[in-house]
């Protein structure tokens, strides 16, 4: 019987320190992984500001008045919004189409999407490479537009010129303003998807939980405690999710 119990902890021992190796290997393997935005010196954290019971045009000056506030504090260099948390294993998106393109039949035309607001891909350190960023001038009002990333214009063949495009036709039709590099969006093993970005102000209906990046110059832990504070100062009855670098 203790013979039959030693050999039990032994091969018990032996899985364990094969899950343990395959374990450190996939940690190893994740930490190489090139994706694509600059997570030193950068804290991330959520609001459900709709749990607070603020409608939508309250919704619109509290995140204006977040983008701004916490812009304003020593140490910080770029505060980033978004409607989809980056890495959550969750995506929006749908089949697209470029005006004055045919796409093959049978292609694959999907593309994923989110929302963005004007200092996103500065606090993430995603490179412009053509076009414009997004601007706080970008409302409602004015024509939609997007953003999208390189992923996309090889997909959809439009690398040579993609700006200046549209997606979709008529009335509904959205302008390509802007291409920008290549960043991981919601999985960080999975390659690079497709992906457009559209402006934080003309998609306030996606806007019903906001993830905000801060960006500074001073140490992580620094920022992550100064987050709280100043949050509980513009809004105190609005929780944060998952405070965290």
């Amino acid at each position: 019987f203790r013979a039959t119990l030693t050999t039990a902890q032994i091969a018990f021992s032996m899985v364990l320190l094969v899950l343990a190796g395959l374990f450190t290997r996939s940690l190893s393997n994740i930490s190489r992984e090139d994706l694509g935005i600059d997570v030193d010196s950068l804290v991330t954290f959520g609001i459900t500001a709709q749990l607070s019971s603020y409608d939508q045009s309250e919704l619109l000056v509290l995140y204006d008045r977040i983008e701004e506030t916490l812009a304003a504090q020593p140490g910080v260099t770029g505060v980033g919004t978004t409607a989809i948390p980056l890495f959550y294993d969750f995506s929006l998106g749908g089949n697209v189409q470029i005006e004055g393109i045919e796409p093959a039949p049978g292609a694959d035309t999907y593309a994923a999407a989110t929302a963005v607001g004007s200092g996103y891909f500065d606090a993430l350190d995603v490179t412009l490479r053509e076009g414009r960023a997004f601007t706080d001038a970008d409302t409602p009002g004015q024509p939609r537009i997007a953003i999208v990333n390189q992923a996309f214009t090889r997909k959809f063949n439009i690398v040579e010129n993609a700006v200046g495009r549209r997606i979709g036709s008529g009335q509904n039709a959205i302008e390509i303003v802007g291409v920008v590099a290549d960043a991981k969006h919601a999985s960080v093993k999975d390659d690079v998807p497709a992906l457009m970005y559209y402006p934080r102000r003309q998609m306030a209906g996606w806007f019903q939980s906001m993830w905000v990046y801060v960006r500074g110059d001073v140490a992580g832990d620094t920022l992550k405690a100064m987050i709280p504070r100043v949050m509980a100062e513009i809004a105190p009855d609005v929780p944060l999710v998952i405070v965290q670098t």
